[in-house]
């Protein structure tokens, strides 16, 4: 019971400073399953010792308790109190470095652990019943208490008593257990004489039973006192830098914390995994108002996703009657109502919201509801779990819950993918919807993030839509003219389905075979070796180039309702990009020229923030 219990503790504690990949949570059941096994040989090195078996088994159970007591400080030394873990940059590297920080940490207390059964098998010899029956009875036990205690840590201790309380309380129920071995001296040790055993069976007495039970109980004053693992943080706050930590939630889905730092707040999961701040307002406002401006009439919305509330709540700036948004970790709809509901306009209060703690996927799998405009979040492509959300069966789920010329958007960060997820994703996307658009985010050279636009039909944008939804988000306040197509247009980087070639055939992501949660985790460690790069800067600046040549604005179907004039909106945005890019290659010049081209084609005063979005907070091992 307390074996499994731990495999799934451990794996948490892990997850603070990994990757959180497949892989990573690969390695960690690996080392575990191979610990097992030694304990296994250990037992049965053991089963040849002559010494009375409670005494063994005593000696197991107190070295098992006092073991797992101290991982948690082991692990803290390891990653130098969760800010950082000892690891190669290259993919084979990490791996290699995961496997060993994780035998250094886990593999002496899990090999302890697995020779507890085994070596409790050897104890029961003594029993007057059936050897059978005592086997099937204890291994019955031991198949039911693993699964109880899996499921209970996961499920129950993590939400109730935290991390570190949990893993306090595995070790003293070993230390507790090891006290009831020392004080009722298991019946079936044996007396050893001239390598014979005395068919005699004795309790241990006196100073015998004495000293390991008071042994014990010093041990349990131990897990009490300096053992106490409830005084180690969880949060790893860069207090060098002035972060603050806020407020801090731990569930079955991890550990979730807010933290400031500059007047800026922050809502992160598991120590390196950032859900959005205040510090990247405008982008995470983009992400709903730049789909729903292009809609004629956007009255339902779904969001996948959460985050810090902020895009959610935006979407109600526009005229939506129905707002759903399904966050899988309740905890982060906790600290989103607690410490975001100012940023996210109100999103808590609304009546017109319905915020759900659900999976959004199996949702929208599961309602018959439609939807004017589905926006997808943006999700870390390596984490595991997440590459559902990117394969062909979630993106026809998705098709089927849109109403009549609805809209889904999937928001995809490409400062975490190379081009050959972008193009799997892209080629997923394609083979699902009939159109598929492609609009920036932010004009940031270093850290862009993107939205495909999937519709089930050939749609055209409409100008009159464009500025009827300005004029809404305005209050009614008159703006100058074309001024709402003047701040949406240069964010439109091209119709991929018009543009024949530019992306390459090649496999997609499905259900079951998940390329992008396989593939984005080794680009992730080669681009930190610098193998290989993420998916911006000048290729992506590249690729914006080669779009518009195979479907110039002049020729994209979906551009057909606009005059030169707009069109040439989509045209400054591309040099306004390729204007940040320079700026970041240090071209001061070149930088100039786009951003004058730009400012020439614009008729107002608009500049784009170029400032990196997150660039504090998206800190991944």
């Amino acid at each position: 019971m307390f074996a499994l219990g731990l495999e799934v503790l451990w794996t948490r504690m892990f997850a603070q400073v990994l990757q959180n990949s497949v892989y990573t949570f690969s390695t960690i059941l690996v080392v575990f399953l191979a610990a097992l096994a030694a304990g296994s040989a250990v037992a049965h090195r053991l089963c040849r010792v002559r010494a009375a078996p409670a005494r063994v088994l005593w000696a197991l159970l107190a070295l098992s308790g006092l073991g797992v007591a101290a991982t948690p400080f082991a692990f803290h030394r390891l990653t130098a109190g969760l800010s950082t873990l000892a690891t190669g940059d290259a993919w084979m590297a990490y791996v290699v470095s995961i496997f060993a920080n994780a035998m250094l940490l886990l593999f002496v207390p899990a090999a302890l652990l697995g020779s507890v059964f085994p070596y409790l098998l050897r104890a029961s010899e003594g029993s007057p019943a059936a050897p059978g029956a005592v086997i099937g009875r204890l291994a019955a036990l031991n198949t039911a208490g693993g699964a109880a205690g899996a499921l209970a840590a996961g499920f129950v201790l993590l939400g109730t008593i935290g991390l570190w309380n949990s893993i306090r309380l595995m070790a003293a129920g070993y230390l507790l257990l090891a006290l009831a071995i020392a004080w009722r001296a298991w019946g079936d040790s044996r007396r050893e004489r001239g390598g014979r055993a005395d068919p005699e069976p004795r309790r241990l007495t006196g100073r015998a039973r004495l000293l390991p039970a008071a042994a014990t109980v010093g041990s349990l004053a131990l897990l009490a006192t300096a053992l106490d693992a409830s005084r180690l943080p969880l949060v790893g706050v860069a207090a060098e830098r002035g972060e603050a930590l806020i407020a801090t939630w731990e569930g079955p889905d991890g550990v979730v914390a807010v933290t400031e730092r500059a007047g800026n707040r922050r809502l992160k999961m598991n120590n390196f995994y950032t859900l959005g701040g205040t510090g990247s307002l405008e982008q995470e406002q983009n992400q709903a108002l730049l789909p729903l401006m292009t809609h004629p009439d956007p009255r339902a919305v779904f969001l996948l996703g959460l985050g810090t509330g902020i895009t959610a709540g935006t979407a109600l700036r526009h005229p939506v009657e129905r707002l759903v948004v399904c966050e899988i970790a309740p905890d982060v709809i906790a600290a989103a109502a607690a410490y975001f509901d100012g940023p996210s306009g109100g999103l808590f209060s609304d009546p017109r919201a319905s915020v759900r703690a659900c999976d959004a996927r199996n949702h929208l799998l599961g309602t018959t509801e439609r939807y004017d405009v589905i926006l997808a979040d943006l999700f870390v492509p390596w984490r595991a779990g997440v590459g559902n959300l990117y394969s062909r069966e979630h993106f026809a789920a998705a098709r089927e819950r849109l109403a009549d010329g609805g809209l889904f958007v999937q928001w995809f960060p490409l400062f975490q993918v190379s081009r050959r997820e972008f193009d799997l994703v892209a080629r997923t996307m394609l083979d699902v919807f009939e159109q598929v658009t492609l609009w920036r985010g932010s004009f940031s050279a270093e850290l862009p993030f993107a939205a495909f636009v999937g519709a089930t039909g050939p749609t055209t944008l409409d100008p009159a839509v464009i500025a009827r939804n300005g004029l809404h988000l305005s209050g009614g306040a008159p703006l100058p003219d074309a001024t709402a197509l003047a701040v949406t247009l240069p964010f439109y980087a091209g119709n991929l389905s018009a543009a024949d070639g530019l992306i390459p055939p090649g496999p997609i992501n499905t259900d079951d075979r998940p390329l992008v949660e396989y593939l984005a985790p080794v680009t992730q460690r080669e681009e930190r070796a610098g193998t290989t790069d993420w998916f911006r800067s000048t290729e992506l600046a590249a690729f914006f180039r080669r779009l518009a040549e195979l479907a110039p604005p002049a020729r994209d179907p979906h551009l057909a309702l606009l005059s030169a004039s707009e069109r040439d909106f989509v045209t400054a945005g591309l040099s306004y990009y390729q204007g940040a890019v320079a700026r970041r290659l240090g071209r001061d010049a070149e930088a100039e020229r786009h951003f004058r081209d730009f400012a020439g084609r614009i008729p107002i005063a608009f500049r784009p923030p170029l400032d990196e979005p997150n660039a504090e907070g998206d800190i991944v091992p």
